[in-house]
């Protein structure tokens, strides 16, 4: 082979290299700016516009897909593009007609404590336009001044991951999707910690303890009667619930104040609580007794009229008499001997040291045995 074929050889070569190289840095370069191409990274999705409207969805996410029409998330890896199985990128169009939509995205995100003295949870504020949306994504949720069942404030933070359900519902029909989920987090967490007392509240830095709050944020996700859930509502759910902190933002005095007032009220419910149960122990007993004492009284009664009642105008004078001081011993004052005896008018009453007047009729009791 010549020198000069040779040096055409590996000139060609290089200009082949030289052209690939190009190509493929020409593609980066769009795909970064969303012209022609787009870089879709795993985990995110993006709408692309044609003339201003909304013209398809694109997701890259293992094991979801996206409707490329209504932006609805479907499990299972859906169809790839040759592009995308290729080299990565997806076909955007031809600029201006077809672009990548952007928005101005803020969300806090937590800067947890580094250790030391740095105790902290921070929540950091970002801000970013984007056009690559985050499929599943931890976001940071400050409750500032929550107020206790006895108007203690207290600063909560959450951590809550987030996925998307409806991409054309989160985007295009909610004004802000993150505001409006953040605003239903806020009241849920204001309205819990309003029905609790702070030490309860305290209690739930320990990771055991706070079942019941996070059961009613993950509570938001479902539809229940006219209330929308989250996910028709806003298209989007909550799939974990992280509480990193509460903080009691009294000063250190007003904490000492509120702890001792709160220990004396509960020993002041307790002991109210046991004078309580002693009173209503009280009552009970007397009540009884006294159903008992009327149920004696009632049964002596009966069982008085039924002797009476034996006695009747045949029976004996002695009977008669014998009753009659029964009655004086028991000081009954008057009683009625059946229907067919004349009443017998105070018998047994011997007030005042007095002897009882005879009967008008049948004489004194003293002489009906002689």
């Amino acid at each position: 082979m010549s020198t000069g074929e040779i040096t055409f050889w590996s000139s060609l070569v290089i200009g082949l290299a030289c052209f690939v190289l190009t190509l493929w840095f020409g593609l980066y370069l769009c795909a970064k700016n969303d012209v022609f191409f787009t870089f879709l990274k795993e985990g995110t999705w993006k709408v692309i516009m044609k003339g201003g409207r909304k013209h398809k969805f694109i997701m890259n996410v293992r094991g979801h897909y996206m409707d490329t029409e209504t932006g609805v998330v479907h499990d299972g890896d859906g169809h790839k593009s040759l592009w995308s199985r290729l080299l990565g990128i997806e076909w955007i169009g031809p600029p201006p007609f077809y672009t990548a939509y952007r928005r101005m995205f803020r969300w806090n995100k937590i800067d947890m404590p580094s250790g030391g003295k740095d105790t902290q949870v921070k929540v950091i504020p970002k801000e970013e336009e984007i056009s690559a949306f985050v499929y599943r994504a931890p976001y940071a949720i400050e409750v500032k001044g929550a107020e206790t069942k006895g108007k203690i404030p207290l600063d909560i933070t959450i951590e809550a991951t987030v996925v998307v359900t409806d991409g054309d519902r989160m985007l295009f029909k909610t004004t802000s999707w993150l505001a409006n989920y953040t605003t239903s987090l806020l009241s849920l967490v204001r309205d819990f910690t309003g029905q609790r007392e702070l030490e309860e509240m305290i209690s739930m830095n320990v990771e055991e303890n706070r079942s019941a709050l996070l059961d009613a944020i993950l509570g938001l996700n479902n539809t229940v009667g006219e209330h929308l859930g989250l996910d028709e509502s806003i298209g989007v759910k909550t799939d974990v619930i992280n509480l990193t902190q509460i903080k009691d933002i009294q000063d250190p005095e007003a904490q000492r104040i509120t702890k001792a007032k709160y220990l004396a009220e509960q020993t002041a419910d307790g002991v109210r609580a046991e004078a309580r149960g002693k009173a209503d122990a009280i009552v009970t007993i007397a009540t009884a007794e006294a159903h008992a004492i009327c149920l004696r009284g009632s049964a002596n009664a009966t069982a008085l009229e039924m002797e009476v009642g034996s006695l009747g105008t045949e029976k004996s004078q002695l009977g008669i008499l014998e009753l009659s001081r029964a009655i004086r011993d028991a000081k009954t004052q008057t009683v009625a001997l059946g229907s067919s005896v004349t009443p017998v008018i105070d018998i047994g009453g011997n007030k005042g040291g007095k002897k009882p007047e005879k009967p008008a009729e049948t004489g004194d009791f003293d002489n009906m045995t002689k």
